[in-house]
Parts: structure tokens; C-alpha cells; sequence
């Protein structure tokens, strides 16, 4: 009788390799397309990755906290400027000083429209709040248990409103003075006035430096909405990122059933 030499494969390696065969073949009727690796050991089949086709990166959350304790950072500093230059109106109202012909004329016209610097101050307020309200809602358990699966949709509501409410407030303040010839606002007449000094208090101050809180003003309005406008993109793919880690487990989880009930099936007859 001819000697048969003995396999070189165990019989739980063979049983390994039937069930990896099964689960190619329930993939490939069942699954997306997906790159799969997958290694065994002679105690037990372990599956080591099941990667999604589309992988989205999930943001830390100290990125997002950063970022947001900047817009409220740059929020809460256009709305102290806001005021403060709110205040120095009220406060110099009845200035005056000698034009060029030596006249003792009044510093500011007889009206002077505020409607632009409140516009803006409303929108600096809103936003700070609700960044405020978002930064301790992201950093408190209540607050993410409150927020839910839903945090995604009700930051992407609250961000849209806020760069809605800088557009609006910008845009409105830069265009109030071109639009409107006979009207007086805050930010044209300080800037047409640079030389002209106030007198607020025991000291002077000149329509320069409200020019230039104006500006500041302007410009932090713009760059608030370019960070907000970032953090709506960090978001969403951070959500997308949680989406997908939470589908590769779901698809792990079942994969690892499949196999464990394949196990436990009998399949001890491989070995036969």
C-alpha cells in the first residue's frame, strides 16, 4: 500500500479557511464593495480590519473647541467695540471745535444715525452667545446628552443663522452711507473727520480712532464668518467621520457573528 503523506494544514486551519470562504462569498452578494484583511491563528479566527471604501476623518475635539473659543474670542471683542464706541457718542454729543475758517461749529451733525452700529452690535452679541452656548454644551456630558444624535443639524442651524446675521450686519453697515447721501452714520463721519478732536472727559479723543474701531469692526465681522464657515466644514466631517466608524463596527459586529455561528454550527465535518 502507497504511503500518503499527511496534509500540512490542521484541521482548524482547514476550518479556518472554509469559513473565510463562506464570508467571501456572503460578501460578495450581500456587502458594498470593501477592502477586507483578515488573519487567523490556530486557536481562533480574529478579524483584524473591515475598512469602508469611504473613509471620513473625525476631528478631535479640542480642533473644534480651539476654534470656537476663536470666534468668541473675536465676537466678544467687536461687541466691547461696539459699545465703547456707542459710549463715546453719548458721551460727546456736545462737543465742538474751530473749523478751518475759525468757527465754533459742533463736532457731530444734528443727527447721527446709529441704526448700522447697532445692526452690528446684534449680530456680535448673537454670535457670542451661541458660541458660548455650543462651547459649554461641547464640553459638559449634559450638554452632549442633551444635544444627542442631533448636535450635527442644531450646530449646522445655530451657525448658519450666525453667518446669515454677519452678512446682513456687514454688509447693511457698509453700504448705509453710499446708499443713503443725506444721512449721517457713525463710521462715515468719523472717518471724513480724522482731524477733528473730541472732548470726552478730562482728555480728547479724535474721530481717528473711532475710524479705526470701525474698522476692526469690518474686519473681524469678515474674518468671523470665514471661521464660522470653518467650523460648519468641521462639523459635518466630523459627523460624517462618526458615521462611518459607527457602520465599520455594525459591519464588524456582524462579520464576527457570522463566523462565531458558523463555529458553533458543527462544522467539525470540514475535518472529515
Amino acid at each position: 500500500m502507497a504511503y500518503e503523506p499527511e496534509s500540512s494544514s490542521s484541521p482548524r486551519e482547514r476550518r479556518g479557511q472554509y469559513i473565510f470562504g463562506r464570508l467571501d462569498h456572503h460578501s460578495q452578494h450581500h456587502a458594498q464593495p470593501s477592502t477586507r484583511s483578515v488573519t487567523t491563528d490556530s486557536e481562533t479566527c480574529t478579524l483584524k480590519t473591515y475598512r469602508n471604501p469611504h473613509q471620513w476623518p473625525v476631528i478631535p475635539l479640542g480642533y473644534q473647541v480651539c476654534l470656537r473659543l476663536l470666534i468668541l474670542t473675536l465676537s466678544a471683542l467687536v461687541s466691547a467695540a461696539l459699545i465703547y464706541l456707542i459710549i463715546i457718542r453719548s458721551s460727546t454729543g456736545d462737543s465742538r471745535h474751530l473749523d478751518r475758517e475759525g468757527h465754533n461749529v459742533p463736532a457731530w451733525p444734528a443727527t447721527v444715525w446709529m441704526q448700522p452700529t447697532f445692526v452690528l452690535l446684534g449680530a456680535a452679541a448673537f454670535c457670542t452667545l451661541g458660541n458660548f452656548s455650543f462651547l459649554i454644551a461641547e464640553c459638559s456630558k449634559f450638554g452632549r446628552r442633551w444635544l444627542g444624535s442631533k448636535a450635527a443639524w442644531i450646530a449646522s442651524l445655530c451657525i448658519v443663522c450666525m453667518i446669515a446675521a454677519w452678512i446682513i450686519a456687514t454688509a447693511y453697515a457698509k453700504t448705509f452711507g453710499a446708499t443713503n447721501t443725506f444721512a449721517s452714520d457713525l463710521w462715515s463721519w468719523s472717518c471724513a473727520r480724522k482731524d477733528v478732536q473730541l472732548n470726552y472727559g478730562n482728555s480728547r479723543i479724535g474721530f481717528v480712532k473711532l475710524c479705526q474701531y470701525m474698522d476692526f469692526v469690518f474686519g473681524a465681522g469678515v474674518a468671523t464668518m470665514s471661521l464660522e464657515l470653518m467650523d460648519l466644514v468641521l462639523v459635518w466631517l466630523n459627523e460624517m467621520g462618526h458615521r462611518a466608524s459607527k457602520q465599520k463596527s455594525r459591519r464588524n459586529a456582524l462579520i464576527r457573528k457570522h463566523i462565531t455561528g458558523l463555529e458553533m454550527a458543527g462544522l467539525d465535518t470540514v475535518d472529515r
